[in-house]
């Protein structure tokens, strides 16, 4: 019938949520501030993972939510926890492809504000989300150490850098702002 619960074996499942994120923990590479550290590290890690939101249509990208269940995100917040994922493991199949959404669907393509990075579905669109995106893709592109990457986004973070700039340039108009 439509809507009957499904029937599965309890410690089967559980078996098989439990390898999958043992798998994810041993991506774990560094444990800053050594073996103490280590749990919390952990924890750290699972809770992080578990803000993913791996969508499932015609795109491929991750939505780097904050801890709650909206589609909207906030790249302010979200690059300093890739940048720590980043850091600590591999954990590129999901920190990349956050950069891919922040580099491809909230990519402005074209006029007065080609290279900004746009927020999702039209929330609030701070000037310091473009900033951000380059600020955690960069790291993400010397944590890889891989050409690769730097070739596949080094055109886009430059023509946020230079939507920067035209922000910058705007301001200068107004006194005392900047000098």
């Amino acid at each position: 019938k439509k809507g009957e619960p499904e029937k599965f074996d309890y410690e089967e499942e559980k078996a098989k949520v439990m390898k999958f994120w043992e798998g994810e923990l041993s991506k774990i590479k560094k444990f800053p501030g050594g073996e103490a550290f280590k749990p919390m590290i952990k924890n750290f890690v699972l809770q992080n993972l578990q803000m993913f939101a791996h969508h499932v249509g015609k795109y491929d990208y991750v939505l780097p939510r904050q801890g709650c269940t909206q589609r909207k995100i906030w790249v302010c917040e979200a690059y300093r926890f890739l940048k720590a994922l980043d850091r600590i493991g591999d954990f590129y199949s999901y920190t990349e492809r956050a950069y891919d959404l922040f580099y491809g669907k909230l990519f402005e393509e074209e006029g007065e504000d080609y290279g900004r990075i746009n927020p999702l579905n039209k929330s609030i669109p701070w000037g310091g989300i473009t900033g951000s995106a380059m600020c955690g893709v960069s790291y993400h592109i010397l944590t890889r150490g891989d050409k690769r990457i730097f070739d596949k986004f080094k055109d886009k973070i430059y023509a946020s850098f230079e939507w920067v700039e035209r922000q910058r340039a705007k301001s200068k108009k107004i006194e005392n702002c900047i000098e």
